[in-house]
């Protein structure tokens, strides 16, 4: 039996804080060890992955006006009106009474067009591999499949964090606050693909009336959060090995009494990010401090090293700043200059990704001819084909490849979207024609799509053409719960 997800009280749990924090007197949470007993273990926030080695020091009405919206946005997914005393709160962080009501219709409407349930509301959850405990903002069923979805309000929602955090969040599990324990989802929720719900409260604040943004959905692949969340994982968890540390005694001068000198020479530490600290020495240079990164980081140091500059708001032009930022990532003071090798940190559930063979590639106006269909699409249709092909983008400036295979899945999931069959259930039904039982794997719609090889995804294509041509297409669900598709849908 899942916990129940009802929101703990303030003294049940602490208050939740800017970026998943939930936070006691200083920011951490005791909860229970996961081998049971009386012991109990310290727990962070999601973000605090990003933020171990310097905390927050933006204006906090940033992170007042976010928490704001998501409190509203809760009250409105349970149905309940908003309060006059929590307009006057918001309106005293200058969010207007009228914006609120727009902020609050609006999100019901985003989520009904999205095809958005909430089957679990700022659930509390722990990640024992991570050892970060948070309120997620929404566990939903999005056409079938269980999401992860965070509310976001910063004016730039594309960040690394974010992946970490969102990361984080898909490996945890329900945690009761009251009994310590930890429970289990019905269903797992994706754990390649979370959600995020972006409205940006400041530039909604200081635009007119006809110019607020609404709310987007941003589906994240979580791959980089992965990696990067893993390997700042393995550096916040760093112990020391003291056998590094090597004593020698300063030997007896027999009682001979050395005057100290009169103009002892400076004293300098030099720290791993290169800057040193001295009455005379200078700190290191930004180009030294960008030699060191090219010659001696591994790629998941200078992942890690982004992540932590995208975090803090490191201002990159400034060697001091710089040299911190290292310094946190590497976890210590390393006094040598030697290259120092480290295995990139790889995520011990994720398999190497095969080859496939991508077919021709394609010319520019197929491609535009293929945009302008998909984004033809009614937006709850839209918002579907956007998350099953997440992963097979078409289009170059996206960061896609335009290549035969990715344009006959993406052609199938329009003709799938236009005949109104934009289902998982659907859509799984097609590919476990064409591959079998694997289709029914504990995989999302977006990877089993993506896996389709170059002549599966040609079958895929025109069995879609082919179920979109006809009004009579049915579903049959078996004892376990598999949709297959009717005789007469396979005949046609």
């Amino acid at each position: 039996m899942p916990i129940d997800y009802a929101e703990p009280t303030q003294e049940q749990w602490p208050q939740k804080g800017r970026g998943g924090f939930m936070r006691n007197y200083n920011g951490q949470a005791v909860i229970s060890h996961p081998d049971g007993g009386k012991r109990t273990l310290i727990y962070e926030g999601a973000s605090s992955l990003l933020e171990f080695a310097n905390p927050y020091t933006g204006d906090p009405i940033h992170g007042d006006r976010g928490t704001h919206v998501h409190t509203l946005c809760d009250l409105a997914d349970r149905g309940e009106p908003l309060p006059a005393e929590f307009i006057a709160a918001g309106q005293a962080i200058g969010i207007s009474e009228e914006l609120q009501n727009y902020i609050y219709a609006r999100w019901i409407v985003f989520r009904k067009a999205h095809g958005l349930t909430a089957i679990a509301i700022e659930a509390t959850v722990v990640n024992d591999a991570w050892l970060v405990a948070s309120n997620i903002d929404r566990v939903d069923v999005h056409h079938g499949s269980v999401v992860v979805g965070d509310v976001k309000t910063s004016a730039n929602p594309i960040r690394l964090g974010y992946q970490v955090q969102l990361a984080a969040y898909v490996h945890s599990v329900p945690y009761d606050v009251d009994s310590g324990q930890r429970g289990e989802w019905d269903q797992q929720p994706d754990v390649d693909t979370a959600f995020i719900y972006w409205f940006p409260i400041a530039k909604a604040i200081n635009a007119a009336r006809a110019d607020w943004p609404d709310w987007t959905l941003i589906a994240v692949d979580l791959a980089d959060g992965h990696t990067i969340g893993q390997r700042l994982a393995d550096i916040k968890a760093a112990k020391v090995d003291k056998d590094a540390f090597v004593t020698t005694p300063t030997p007896s001068n027999d009682g001979e009494q050395i005057a100290a000198p009169t103009n002892p020479p400076p004293v300098v530490e030099q720290r791993a990010g290169g800057a040193t600290h001295g009455s005379e020495a200078p700190p290191a240079t930004l180009e030294q401090l960008r030699e060191r990164v090219r010659s001696e980081f591994s790629d998941a140091d200078r992942q890690a090293l982004t992540a932590y500059f995208d975090a803090n708001n490191t201002d990159r032009t400034d060697a001091a700043q710089v040299a911190e930022a290292i310094d946190a990532v590497l976890g210590f003071h390393d006094v040598t200059t030697e290259p120092v090798e480290r295995p990139q940190a790889q995520p011990a559930d994720r398999p190497t990704p095969k080859v496939i063979d991508e077919g021709v590639d394609l010319d520019a106006a197929t491609v535009d001819a293929a945009g302008k269909r998909y984004l033809g699409l009614p937006d709850d249709t839209l918002s579907w084909v956007s998350v099953s092909g997440a992963r097979v983008r078409l289009n170059p400036d996206s960061g896609g490849k335009a290549t035969e295979r990715r344009m006959e899945l993406l052609r199938g999931l329009c003709a799938l979207a236009e005949a109104g069959y934009d289902s998982d259930d659907m859509a799984r039904a097609v590919i476990a024609h064409i591959i079998g039982d694997e289709a029914w794997a504990q995989l999302p719609v977006a990877q089993l799509v993506a896996d389709l090889t170059l002549t599966e995804a040609r079958r895929f294509a025109a069995m879609c053409d082919a179920l979109a041509g006809r009004a009579d297409v049915a579903l049959h669900y078996e004892l376990d719960g598999r949709a297959v598709l009717s005789p007469s849908a396979i005949a046609a």
